[in-house]
């Protein structure tokens, strides 16, 4: 009898190590992973799976979803069978190329699907959120180096790990979040000095991709955490302004440095004097085309275009097979409704606005600073100034894997949870 025990107790430690082992996988892959090849990044993801038992993968995690949950689930899971399907049956593409074009979608599917699986336990959530921290810092650090190496070049294609400007500073500004949750509620005054720090690089490399929609981002961020704070979580105010006053200090000494030694870097097309230009272009003056960079004469021609195939769009099409004047759509909407129709940007839009009002209730309920609310709803405010001037819907972007899987979160135990509370959650043996 005795036996049979240890032997039970080995097989549930060996089960449960496995399951560990996949969170640290799957947290990779939606961490740094997000920076390498998608060959690197799927490797992430699939051995991930492999690391559940049969009971893990056959679970009903929406056992423990509530009402609300359920119907934010439900709803999901429609748009995304909409935005599955019609593309295969409606798409304008020859049907290999819509079927190569499912492949994408499939993937995010199955990652959204992970993280129900995986988000569970509080070794879960103190792993993507260190595992989110070191990702910032250690990316910062190479991006900033090989910026100083080449003499900080106007340069949006060349930077470091398969990066491009655009894609790094949308990966950092939905990965920031976890830093700047960090740094309000650590106590540990080292600690504290690090997570200064790895906010000033992660912003100091956000600033040099010279998007000034990352700047926006930035803005709209801090701002966003100055609020919450100053609703339910008051003690750490103080520490909020001072830092926030001393990183705008340091960043406007950099850039300053920067482009008084760096020509190129301060002159060039597409260089600090002319983003300058086009946040400064709001005035008497002010030419819509010229602020959003010609986007709003693409966003007309999208118009027009998704008029004539207004129900079920082109599918996974780019704007070349049908006009010559535009690629993508440059607007997460306009592209939701170019890939799949005007109801599948309905739905993408109220999708959206249900995962905005769930953070806010869920914040609003309990009172107090939620880490997963609080994530979520920094990620969520990135993610959306980010869609209203860039294509953030296209499967084709990598760069959906961070924001669906931290989305998500929403429909996990760790919605609820606080790490000075006492939620009973998983262990991990499912």
């Amino acid at each position: 009898m005795e036996n049979i025990v240890l032997r039970f107790k080995s097989m549930l430690f060996c089960e449960i190590s496995k399951f560990r082992l996949g969170q640290i996988l799957f947290i990779s892959g939606i961490t740094f992973g997000l920076f390498l090849g998608d060959g690197a990044r799927k490797v992430f993801f699939i051995a991930a799976l492999l690391c559940l038992t049969k009971s893990q993968l056959k679970e009903k995690f929406y056992k423990s979803l509530t009402k609300g949950q359920k119907i934010s689930g439900c709803f999901l899971l429609l748009f995304c069978l909409w935005i599955f399907f019609i593309p295969l049956f409606c798409g304008i593409e020859p049907l290999m190329g819509r079927l190569e074009g499912l492949f994408r979608p499939l993937e995010f599917f199955i990652i959204m699907w992970e993280m129900l699986i995986f988000a569970k336990d509080e070794f879960f959530f103190k792993n993507i959120k260190n595992f989110a921290i070191m990702t910032c810092f250690i990316y910062s650090v190479l991006a900033v180096s090989q910026r100083f190496i080449l003499g900080f070049p106007v340069d949006f294609s060349n930077w470091v790990v398969l990066g491009m400007a655009w894609r790094v500073g949308t990966l950092l500004s939905g990965l920031l979040p976890w830093v700047v949750y960090a740094f309000i509620t650590e106590r540990s005054l080292r600690k504290t000095l690090f997570l200064a720090l790895v906010i000033i690089l992660t912003c100091g490399t956000m600033f040099l991709t010279l998007y000034t929609t990352f700047w926006l981002v930035l803005a709209v961020q801090f701002a966003a955490t100055f609020l919450v704070i100053l609703l339910f979580y008051r003690k750490g105010l103080f520490r909020i302004c001072v830092f926030t006053i001393a990183t705008l200090a340091i960043i406007f000494c950099l850039i300053y440095s920067i482009a008084t030694y760096y020509e190129n870097f301060r002159d060039n097309p597409g260089g600090l004097m002319e983003q300058l230009e086009q946040i400064t272009s709001v005035g008497d003056k002010f030419e819509i085309s010229k602020f959003t960079n010609r986007r709003s004469e693409l966003w007309c021609i999208a118009i027009e275009l998704i008029k004539k195939r207004p129900m079920f769009g082109y599918g996974w099409a780019d704007g070349e097979m049908v006009s010559d004047r535009i690629g993508h759509m440059h607007n997460a909407f306009l592209q939701a409704a170019w890939n799949a129709g005007i109801p599948a940007a309905i739905m993408y839009a109220i999708l959206l606005l249900i995962l905005c009002i769930s953070v806010i209730k869920k914040i609003k309920t309990n009172g107090k600073l939620m880490p997963i609310s609080f994530v979520v709803l920094l990620a969520f405010l990135a993610y959306i100034v980010c869609a209203m001037l860039d294509d953030m819907f296209r499967s084709q972007r990598t760069i959906m894997t961070l924001y669906l899987s931290t989305f998500m979160l929403m429909l996990t135990p760790l919605a609820n949870f606080t790490p000075d509370s006492k939620n009973e959650l998983s262990d991990g043996k499912c």
